[in-house]
């Protein structure tokens, strides 16, 4: 959903619902107007329904988490393919920086390591686009 909130399109002949997503506690009221204008509006997670009813949101919110399920396939783990040490800690954090640094602060996770264990003999850090 763009920062604007989805944008509500003819309704001739269509059922308009939406799937929004929002790491708020509450969605921007521009958000519940546009979705309250839909026949439906979709939660992928519990957090997100909740935050779109206390938000207001009266249009009927269906629970419809994301995901798939897989076959089981037969993968092992493979520090080297990826230039991890044998036998050494890792701390993995993701985040996508082209949807804003700010927001995003990908300093945190490297300092919320350093506060819990210290700087280490050897630490390593990685990072791919």
């Amino acid at each position: 959903m763009a920062l604007d909130g989805p944008k509500v399109l003819s309704r001739k002949n269509a059922f308009m619902v939406c799937m929004p997503y929002c790491e708020l506690p509450r969605v921007p009221l521009r958000w519940v107007r546009r979705l309250n204008a839909l026949d439906a509006v979709l939660a992928p997670t519990a957090f997100i329904g909740a935050a779109l009813r206390d938000s207001g949101v009266i249009t009927p919110i269906i629970d419809m988490p994301v995901g798939i399920d897989l076959p089981p396939a037969d993968v092992k783990p493979d520090r080297a393919r990826f230039g991890m040490p044998k036998g050494r800690f890792v701390f993995m954090c993701g985040i996508d920086l082209s949807s804003g640094t700010r927001r995003k602060n990908p300093e945190a996770p490297v300092e919320a390591f350093l506060k819990a264990f210290g700087p280490k003999r050897g630490m390593c850090t990685s990072s791919s686009k």
